[in-house]
């Protein structure tokens, strides 16, 4: 998995405090989450959006640009 998607993840689960608490905000069951911060798994579109993270393509990355 991407680096930068495994460092979204991990701030995603730093910031809610729980592996729990960041796939309740995530949209995503517990077991989802954990596959996710385990590498078994690889997010859909809804979760990157919610990551902040677009896809490009195959294996390919960047961050959403936000807007003020």
């Amino acid at each position: 998995m991407d680096r930068l998607i495994r460092t979204a993840l991990r701030r995603a689960v730093s910031e809610a405090g729980s592996q729990s608490g960041a796939a309740q905000r995530l949209g995503v069951t517990r077991s989802y989450m954990h596959d996710l911060l385990k590498g078994r798994r690889r997010p859909g579109p809804r979760v990157l959006r919610r990551l902040g993270i677009r896809h490009i393509r195959k294996d390919r990355y960047e961050p959403l640009e936000r807007t003020a």
